[in-house]
């Protein structure tokens, strides 16, 4: 038996393909995976700093989509309720606080591991075989 682990061709494997979601009728296709050091960056400072500003939101989805996405998906976020005449805009056409909210949640979980593979969203069948997964955190310990 070897001691030699392909940590390389197993997380390729479990990764599988992009993630991706909907909003406002639109999908938007996310990175596989994502830098190490830039990605444990943003977890600390959304952690530690609470910080869920414009500016902490654009750089979450500049790091985790595609680039091919990125312009739509900021044009989306910088619809208001209302259009040039001061009309009222259907809901389904904005983006809300509430939904990002629940993208940002889902897409933390995803790629820190913490996502169940057959969650509500997914198509709900058990998983036949194989280990759950281990959830491992990321904060420190308090002590």
């Amino acid at each position: 038996m070897s001691n030699f682990k392909d940590f390389y061709a197993m997380l390729a494997e479990k990764a599988g393909d992009r993630p991706s979601f909907k909003l406002c009728g639109q999908e938007f296709t996310c990175k596989k995976k994502l830098p190490w050091r830039a990605w444990n960056a943003m977890i600390l400072s959304l952690q530690f700093e609470n910080d869920t500003t414009d500016e902490m939101v654009e750089k979450f989805f500049n790091m985790v989509l595609t680039t091919s996405d990125k312009e739509k998906f900021f044009e989306l976020l910088d619809k208001d309720d209302v259009d040039e005449e001061g009309n009222e805009i259907e809901d389904d056409n904005f983006v809300s606080d509430e939904q990002i909210g629940a993208v940002m949640k889902w897409l933390l979980d995803l790629y820190t591991g913490k996502a169940q593979e057959n969650d509500e969203s997914s198509s709900g069948k058990q998983p036949t075989s194989g280990q759950p997964a281990k959830v491992v955190s990321l904060s420190r310990r308090k002590g």
